[in-house]
């Protein structure tokens, strides 16, 4: 009786249980784990979720990832084109920028074949005319030594250098011209073959009118036997002898002839000096000279006043200052025929000193 008992009330609970699952029976206690019904729906939206948020971590991943690689790669590029800037700068303040670096010093003048001193708004160049044609050469021979040099550097730092020099016939070339420029102004200077200066448009900026006053000192050899100044300042036929005037536009000019070691020269003191405002657009000439009716040994100095201004002398060797007086601060003096370009040969990143 007991036993059905048992067996009877195991049933009910059996039956009370919904959705469980009988377990296990020992000694009439009943094991059994409840169940909650299954919802399939739920599980799969769950896993749904977790797969979508997996994937988006791993694309931030990855655009992490890319993103530090493109950094990274811009980082580098940049690197080496600053590597090619520097080394541009290094062989133009060796080779090229004379004046406007902080360390500009008289030694970068040192193949020059003339001088020059800059202070501020003016520039001041000392030359020979006609200049030797061995003096000449020696300024060829360094510029191109210095640009064989330069090119030979990519060697030891990945960045190669090609370097397009003024060359003369001993180094290939036609250049007969060493020329200067002076910046902002774009004002050069140069000499033309021995015997002629020449200042003019080296630029597109070129303004003649920012040139306020030129100063020409000639110093006359011993061996010339001068006696004469002739002018013609647009139609006048006398030479100008008018002070510096602030409220004229035009361009002064001074000259000043010193000869006093000149022994067989004999030009009228009042024939010394040429100075006055001219107009660049006219002709404007000045020929110092020997004018007799014996023998004349000297050949003459001849100066020409325009938007070019051209001094030649072709004979016995003289010494002649000119000076520039602009309206602005010049910030650098450059040579005009060495142009450079620095290549990073892993990244391709160029720098030009033009």
């Amino acid at each position: 009786m007991e036993q059905r008992r048992s067996m009877h009330w195991q049933e009910c609970i059996s039956k009370k249980i919904h959705g469980g699952v009988m377990h296990k029976f020992k000694a009439g206690v009943v094991f059994m784990h409840i169940a909650p019904k299954e919802n399939s729906g739920m599980k799969k939206g769950i896993l749904f979720s977790i797969l979508a948020l997996m994937l988006i971590l791993n694309l931030a991943a990855l655009e992490r990832l890319l993103s530090d690689d493109a950094s990274s790669d811009v980082f580098s590029k940049i690197s080496a084109l600053s590597s090619a800037g520097n080394k541009i700068s290094n062989i133009s303040a060796n080779a090229s920028v004379l004046y406007g670096q902080a360390n500009t010093d008289a030694a970068r003048q040192r193949f020059l074949p003339f001088g020059f001193e800059a202070d501020a708004n003016s520039v001041v160049f000392s030359q020979k005319l006609p200049e030797k044609q061995t003096i000449i050469d020696v300024f060829y021979d360094s510029i191109n030594a210095l640009g064989i040099l330069a090119e030979g550097s990519s060697s030891y730092d990945g960045i190669t250098v090609d370097v397009n020099a003024v060359s003369n016939q001993n180094w290939g070339g036609t250049s007969s011209s060493v020329r200067l420029s002076v910046k902002p102004q774009c004002f050069g200077y140069s000499l033309n073959d021995t015997n002629t200066i020449e200042i003019g448009s080296s630029c597109g900026t070129f303004d003649f009118n920012s040139l306020r006053r030129i100063d020409v000192n000639i110093l006359v050899a011993n061996s010339e036997d001068f006696n004469s100044v002739g002018c013609t300042f647009g139609l006048s036929s006398s030479c100008p002898s008018s002070q510096f005037d602030s409220e004229i536009n035009n361009s002064y000019f001074r000259l000043e002839i010193f000869d006093s070691n000149c022994t067989s020269c004999s030009i009228p003191a009042g024939s010394k000096t040429v100075y006055g405002h001219f107009n660049p657009a006219l002709s404007n000439t000045i020929t110092i000279s020997c004018v007799s009716e014996g023998v004349c040994t000297s050949n003459p100095i001849q100066i020409s006043l325009a938007e070019n201004i051209i001094i030649s002398h072709n004979g016995n060797s003289g010494d002649f200052l000119v000076g520039l007086d602009f309206n602005s601060e010049i910030e650098s003096i450059e040579l005009g025929d060495f142009n450079a370009t620095a290549t990073s040969i892993i990244y391709n990143a160029k720098v030009s000193n033009r």
